[in-house]
């Protein structure tokens, strides 16, 4: 059994727990409008981060994948 904190997923058949994030904005965000160029969002503030591996600034952030697979961001 997992004992890590988290949702308890089955892969291959063997029990893991999920990397989950949940994050929100601390003040609003101004985009430029610069075409064909990345915008980062910065200002967030990470809620629950069960496997540590979340990064933040007033300018940017990221998160590290810990596990080949499908995730979601909404």
């Amino acid at each position: 059994m997992p004992t890590d904190a988290g949702t308890v997923i089955a892969i291959g058949g063997k029990l893991e727990v999920a990397q989950e994030i949940a994050a929100i904005l601390t003040d609003d965000v101004v985009v430029g409008s610069a075409a064909g160029t990345n915008q980062p969002i910065g200002k967030i503030i990470a809620l629950l981060d069960n496997q540590g591996t979340f990064t933040t600034s007033d300018s940017s952030n990221s998160f590290a994948v810990t596990t080949t697979g499908l995730y979601m961001i909404l």
